[in-house]
C-alpha cells in the first residue's frame, strides 16, 4: 500500500497551501494527495536536484484541481538511488504561494525470513534402529470401526459348546456325559483361542 503525503489548498485563503507534515520519510513510491477546499486552482509540484535523483513526479508536475475535489499524484521512487533527502515543493497561483516538505527516501530494509534451526543429523538415516510403523489415516479409520474379535469369538464358542453339551446330555440322558463333552469342548475352544492370539 502506498504512503500518502497530504496537501490542502485554499482552506482559509485563495492559493493558501498547507502540507500535512514538514518531513516525510518513505522507502517506496508514494502519493501526494491534494485536497482543494476552495475554488479551482492550478497546482505545480517539483523536486529539488537531490530528490530528483531518487524520485520522479508522474504526469509532469502541473495539475488543475477542481473546486472541492481531491487530486492524487504518484511520486515514483527508485530504490537503487536511496538513501537520499531532498525537497518537494508545492506551488499555487502561478508562483504566488509556495510550500515545501523535506522528503527522505530510505533504503528498503532487507526482507528477512525467520530461520529455523534444524539438526543436521535428522537428514542421516539411523542404522540399527527400527522405526515403528506409522498407521495411515485409512488404517486408523478401519481399526476404529472394527470391534475386538476375542470376546465375541469366546461368546459364540461358549454358546456352541453349551448347546452341544445340552444336546449330548439329552440324547445320552446322562449329566456326566454332558459335563464331559462340555469340558472337552471348552479345552478345544481355549486352545484354539490361545493359538490364534486372540486372548
Amino acid at each position: 500500500m502506498s504512503q500518502t503525503l497530504p496537501v490542502v489548498i485554499n482552506r482559509d485563503a485563495v492559493h493558501e497551501i498547507a502540507i500535512g507534515t514538514e518531513t516525510f520519510e518513505t522507502d517506496r513510491s508514494f502519493i501526494v494527495e491534494i485536497e482543494n477546499a476552495g475554488q479551482a486552482t492550478h497546482v505545480h509540484l517539483s523536486l529539488d536536484d537531490d530528490l530528483s535523483r531518487a524520485a520522479t513526479i508522474d504526469g509532469g508536475g502541473n495539475y488543475f484541481v477542481e473546486a472541492g475535489s481531491v487530486y492524487r499524484v504518484r511520486v515514483s521512487v527508485d530504490r537503487d538511488a536511496a538513501p537520499t533527502t531532498g525537497r518537494l515543493s508545492v506551488v499555487t497561483g502561478y508562483g504566488a504561494q509556495r510550500a515545501h516538505a523535506a522528503v527522505t527516501v530510505s533504503e528498503t530494509p532487507p526482507t528477512r525470513e525467520p530461520r529455523v534451526a534444524v539438526d543436521e543429523r535428522l537428514g542421516v538415516p539411523q542404522r540399527g534402529r527400527r522405526r515403528p510403523n506409522t498407521p495411515t489415516p485409512a488404517s486408523r479409520s478401519a481399526r476404529g470401526r472394527s470391534r475386538p474379535r476375542g470376546p465375541l469369538l469366546v461368546g459364540v464358542l461358549a454358546a456352541g459348546v453349551l448347546a452341544l453339551a445340552l444336546a449330548v446330555g439329552l440324547v445320552a440322558e446322562s449329566l456326566a456325559a454332558g459335563v464331559g463333552v462340555l469340558v472337552v469342548a471348552g479345552l478345544v475352544a481355549a486352545s484354539y483361542l490361545l493359538s490364534d492370539g486372540s486372548l
